[in-house]
């Protein structure tokens, strides 16, 4: 899932709790004499259900980081290890994951990438004192306190990249179908509509959905009877696949902005069909700043594929974490806390570029995508 980050749609969430040596319990790591010798990260991911190709894609940078880390002795003698847990794209697993995490006392977690984890997750982190990294995840109820942070830009921050494109295309009349009971859609597709005035466009049918939706044949004629100059659409994974593949068999053939959901394979089953779609994303396997040409490098030699944005996103959320174990020199979570909120400050560069935080919120500038034969192609 950036403003929201993305998987509103998917949606935006990753949760990865960083504890101590794997020889003992958590609970017996106090962190006051530096790092343990094997620190053991738990991740409790997105691995299936609506958001598992994000959740796993994550994963997998996730993985390049850990070896780069390890490679490297960036944390001196310490090695880092994760251990990955499935919350199954569903609330009710994952707020009960990051309970024991809590209770536990692991110094640091990453949370879900589905937004409607998140929200589950955040709260009880907060409570519980206990610092907590989330990609994706873009809604509100995530950012709940101090000790949360999203370590991906919201996605409504990167639709000005989107809007100058149609601005630049002379599109006028748009249309629109987003996810009613997706948080981060809604977002997405409230802050398209406030942005038309910006940007000279405006709306000539805008339609609803619901991420569980299977047939959309009536909001897609709606739209296309109304003759647009664009679709704009805010749907769920393979949701994508079925409202591209519903807009063409409608007749329509004009250009389709979709969201960063759309990365990372969704598309594949569309095939050439899928050539054209834009989007707006705060990563791409194109783009040129050395820390991500070395990510790409060192992915594409693990996995033998390019990686997608969020992929990216879980590789630089455990560099987040890294520089602020590194820093503390402890696993207290006060002491974390406080190497987290200094390496925010600071900022760093990463494999999404230049990345800066507005108090917790990461910020980058993002990067304007097509598909075209299967590879995302740098627009702006």
């Amino acid at each position: 899932m950036a403003n929201r980050s993305l998987l509103g749609l998917w949606v935006s969430g990753i949760t990865l709790a960083l504890v101590a040596a794997c020889s003992t319990s958590p609970s017996d790591q106090t962190g006051t004499h530096g790092l343990p010798e094997s620190l053991e990260l738990l991740s409790i991911q997105d691995l299936s259900g609506i958001a598992g190709t994000p959740g796993t894609a994550t994963k997998e940078g996730m993985e390049v980081a850990v070896e780069e880390i390890n490679a490297t002795g960036y944390l001196g003698s310490t090695k880092l290890q994760i251990k990955y847990e499935d919350s199954a794209s569903n609330p009710e697993p994952g707020a009960s994951l990051i309970s024991r995490a809590v209770q536990a006392k692991y110094p640091l977690v990453f949370g879900s990438v589905l937004s409607t984890t998140a929200i589950a997750q955040a709260p009880i982190a907060q409570r519980g004192k206990l610092p907590t990294i989330f990609t994706q995840a873009g809604s509100d109820g995530v950012l709940v306190g101090e000790y949360i942070y999203r370590a991906t830009p919201l996605q409504t921050t990167l639709l000005p990249l989107a809007g100058a494109y149609i601005q630049k295309q002379g599109w006028t009349k748009l249309g629109l179908m987003y996810n009613t009971n997706n948080p981060t859609a809604v977002a997405g597709a409230e802050e398209y509509q406030r942005l038309g005035s910006q940007f000279g466009y405006s709306f000539v049918d805008v339609e609803k959905t619901s991420s569980t939706q299977t047939d959309l044949t009536t909001q897609v004629s709606q739209i296309v009877a109304a003759k647009p100059d664009a679709v704009i659409i805010w749907v769920v994974a393979a949701q994508n696949v079925t409202a591209v593949t519903s807009l063409r068999q409608a007749g329509y053939t004009g250009p389709i902005i979709a969201q960063v959901g759309v990365a990372g394979g969704v598309l594949a089953p569309l095939g050439d069909k899928a050539n054209g779609i834009l989007w707006a994303t705060d990563f791409t396997a194109s783009q040129t700043n050395p820390e991500a040409v070395a990510f790409v490098t060192a992915y594409e030699k693990k996995y033998g594929k390019k990686p997608s944005n969020f992929a990216a996103e879980g590789y630089d959320a455990v560099w987040f974490a890294a520089r602020a174990l590194k820093k503390a020199q402890s696993t207290d979570r006060t002491a974390v806390l406080t190497a987290l909120q200094a390496v925010a400050a600071e900022g760093f560069n990463g494999a999404l570029g230049a990345i800066s935080f507005d108090k917790n919120q990461e910020i980058t500038s993002g990067f304007l995508v097509e598909h075209w034969n299967g590879e995302e192609r740098l627009l702006s």
